[in-house]
């Protein structure tokens, strides 16, 4: 009998399926990275935008875009069952309960391509051979990574088209620097599938205070620990900021630790702090952040060195922005403002 995965189909379905928290906004970045690919689609294909919380519809609505909204998880995927349409998502992790409804689908990476200890091969990062059965295409960041995903998984047609959500960002003229300039922090969740995916928020929040003494200062963070870090980013007079997209608006340098955000707000041509930590382990080799290209922006190792490592990356010597160039240039394929036709065009070719 012939598989449904691999038929051809006429419409594709955008689907954020729910975290452990599904009612909490926590995949709001996993919109922001998909709402551009599904504008560069004719509209002739679009199918639903379905999502499981009123949170990340209104989300999709912010964006001029009316979504599907289901009750819970198993209401989209015994949904999802009854046609065997083309599914996009944008985490790595998704296709597990995709898998059970025999949809074949497609995954657009919603970071950089950070993966660690390939060995484990770790579901929610890239190289990972689970939940992979039903997967015929990948859209992924850089070649860098799409080696990766060629390797583990040859069966699957893996496509390099950048990063569709920074399409709008590149288009546009450098932003000109403030005076005094506007200081962000971004801060990754507590992910403990290797050291490197963790954040750094614990090494360095008690000299956040100084710092906002200092400088203007922005706090932002991954949808995960935003909601814990906001009453920490308050009491220490720092104006907390969601939406990244506002960052990328009024920041003129970005402190991140393993954040993806960090190498967005760098291909912007804009300075960064590489905020290190003694967790984060030396001495291994997993590529760009860790730690072929740390060197994107001036590196800090201590808390009390963050303060110096501003300023040092705030002069934007000619080194660190040819550093910074050689790092995102390996790290985002293109820049030129048009990866989400590039992402829509390999999707019409899977329909």
């Amino acid at each position: 009998m012939e598989s449904d995965v691999g038929r051809r189909t006429e419409l594709i379905d955008f689907v954020v399926t729910p975290g452990p928290t599904e009612h909490i906004n926590t995949r709001r970045h996993y919109i922001d990275h998909m709402v551009p690919v599904w504008f560069a689609l004719p509209e002739s294909v679009r199918g639903q935008f379905a999502v499981c919380s009123i949170q990340l519809g209104n989300r999709l609505l912010d964006y001029g875009i009316e979504p599907t909204v289901y009750r819970n998880g198993p209401a989209l995927l015994n949904a999802l069952q009854r046609e065997k349409r083309l599914t996009l998502v944008a985490g790595h992790g998704e296709t597990a309960g995709l898998d059970t409804t025999g949809r074949p689908n497609a995954i657009l990476m919603h970071g950089v391509g950070f993966n660690f200890d390939p060995e484990k091969t770790l579901s929610c990062y890239p190289g990972t051979k689970h939940n992979r059965r039903n997967t015929v295409l990948m859209l992924l960041t850089n070649e860098r990574i799409a080696q990766v995903e060629r390797d583990a998984n040859p069966h699957v047609r893996v496509m390099t088209v950048g990063c569709p959500k920074l399409d709008k960002w590149h288009r546009q003229p450098p932003k000109p620097r403030a005076d005094p300039p506007t200081i962000a922090f971004a801060f990754h969740w507590r992910c403990r599938v290797a050291p490197e995916a963790g954040t750094a928020w614990s090494h360095y929040q008690d000299t956040l205070p100084e710092v906002a003494k200092q400088f203007h200062v922005l706090g932002h963070g991954h949808p995960h620990i935003i909601d814990r870090l906001t009453p920490q980013y308050q009491s220490m007079g720092i104006e907390v900021v969601r939406d990244l997209d506002e960052v990328f608006e009024r920041a003129d340098l970005l402190c991140f630790d393993a954040t993806s955000a960090g190498y967005e707000f760098a291909s912007l041509d804009r300075p960064v702090v590489v905020l290190n930590a003694p967790w984060y382990r030396r001495g291994v080799n997993f590529g760009l952040r860790f730690w072929d290209h740390a060197d994107v922006g001036v590196q800090v190792d201590e808390p009390g060195d963050l303060i110096a490592g501003i300023r040092a990356a705030l002069e934007d010597s000619p080194n660190l922005q040819e550093n910074r160039h050689a790092a995102t240039t390996y790290a985002y394929e293109f820049t030129d403002g048009h990866c989400a036709e590039r992402a829509a065009k390999a999707i019409m070719e899977v329909l």
